[in-house]
């Protein structure tokens, strides 16, 4: 007979070895990511398992770091850019990366335009609590920038207080008046119809 493991290959009769890939044994647990699935972790850091270069004064602790700084590195690349990866070593001998998922946790909108602030105050609001990922953020300050009455719209995140992972967004919006919403209309009908 022959037995299938969904996360190994068949095994042949007799072989009643276990189907956790020995490598896996070595990797560290990752706590508080939503992010990536548990194979593109497995891909993402089996390459912290090979030795460094130079030979290692810890190498559990090492290992370890070296996973958390690729974690962190492809989580940045991913656009979620104040997320942090903060290696344990609990428990031994892999340890854990414990990962922080950066939100925005304040929005913050100003203008000249009292009734446009508050519009743009109720609209941007579903941001707040939000995991910042930077595509998902541009996207939607794209469409804020295309309610009607916004002129420009600049955006600045920053830190709030000493918490790298807890990010403010302040939305400074310049408003146009109403003939230049105009004039700016009939410019944007007339580039699409030409």
């Amino acid at each position: 007979f022959f037995f299938s493991s969904r996360r190994r290959h068949t095994r042949l009769q007799g072989d009643w070895s276990s189907d956790v890939c020995s490598s896996d044994l070595l990797l560290p647990k990752v706590e508080g990511l939503t992010r990536l699935s548990e194979a593109d972790l497995r891909r993402l850091l089996l390459p912290c398992l090979s030795p460094p270069a130079a030979p290692p004064t810890n190498p559990g602790k090492d290992r370890l770091a070296r996973c958390a700084a690729l974690l962190a590195s492809r989580l940045v690349a991913d656009g979620y850019i104040n997320s942090r990866v903060f290696p344990l070593p609990d428990p031994p001998p892999t340890g854990t990366l414990l990962v922080v998922e950066g939100r925005i946790v304040e929005v913050r909108v100003s203008s000249t335009d009292p009734a446009l602030q508050r519009r743009l105050q109720r609209l941007a609001l579903p941001l707040q609590g939000q995991v910042l990922h930077l595509p998902s953020l541009e996207r939607a300050l794209a469409q804020l920038e295309q309610v009607p009455g916004v002129g420009s719209l600049r955006a600045n995140l920053n830190r709030l207080g000493g918490d790298s992972t807890k990010a403010v967004l302040a939305l400074q919006v310049d408003s146009v008046s109403r003939s230049t919403a105009g004039e700016i209309r009939d410019r944007k009908s007339t580039r699409l119809n030409s």
